[in-house]
């Protein structure tokens, strides 16, 4: 996934793609490391989304192509031109906030790409998991959302990269280390929802649809979503749920 973005940088010639290229190294060096030691849902899911990476990477390259863009700087260049020029019909003063928002969304473009495609990466595995329990019954494929599980190498990095966000400013160095910590910041969420989701399933036997509920309705509180976080970063030291160590 990074070799095949970083081609596509060449071709593009532009900064965001540089951004993707780091992130990429990173996480296949996690799920290179998880995979050696056990192949865990999320090991599984985040090597899936790697593949999506990729998939957006060429699609980019190829509408810059079609569209007479050179680069994907200048397909936001020329968003954000649009943009500017629909606001001000309405509203001056909102028009003017159109290139600093703009701005934001490209700086944190690679952590956006990276987060929507470990999305589709567990919703690939576990319809392909569902397809082969539904064809064979005697497979053994268990990809329950209950199951994912931080690894203390992804708590690290985590924690390195909010204090590199924290101290480094807003260069090149902070912008790197904010993308970082997005997107391991939504894997950790993801992984403290998974405990709670362990437990409600195991501990109250409730049923899917009622701990569904009860995720997104948690999952929308800010502060409970930190807090979940936390949950994921201590749950990779105590094991709570006595799964498989991954490490």
């Amino acid at each position: 996934g990074a070799v095949c973005t970083f081609l596509s940088y060449i071709i593009c010639r532009n900064e965001v793609m540089v951004y993707t290229v780091i992130i990429s190294v990173l996480a296949g060096l996690v799920v290179g490391i998880m995979l050696k030691r056990e192949s865990s849902v999320m090991a599984l899911t985040v090597a899936s989304a790697t593949g999506f990476t990729v998939l957006y990477a060429v699609y980019i390259l190829i509408f810059a192509r079609m569209n007479g863009y050179s680069s994907l700087n200048e397909i936001f260049d020329a968003l954000t031109n649009t943009m500017v020029t629909t606001m001000s019909a309405v509203d001056e003063k909102m028009a003017g906030t159109v290139p600093m928002l703009m701005k934001s969304f490209r700086d944190l473009f690679p952590s956006i790409v990276m987060i929507s495609s470990v999305t589709m990466g567990y919703i690939n595995i576990f319809v392909t998991g569902k397809t082969l329990l539904a064809v064979n019954r005697k497979v053994s494929v268990d990809v329950g959302f209950s199951k994912f599980k931080a690894d203390t190498l992804t708590t690290v990095i985590f924690v390195i990269s909010m204090a590199v966000t924290i101290f480094a400013g807003y260069g090149k160095t902070g912008i790197i280390a904010e993308n970082i910590y997005l997107v391991l910041s939504f894997i950790l969420q993801m992984c403290g929802l998974s405990l709670l989701d362990w437990f409600l399933k195991n501990g109250r036997k409730m049923n899917v649809f009622l701990r569904i509920l009860i995720i997104l309705v948690l999952n929308a509180i800010p502060l409970v979503s930190v807090m979940f976080v936390m949950m994921a970063i201590l749950d990779a030291r105590r094991d709570f749920r006595k799964l498989n160590p991954v490490e």
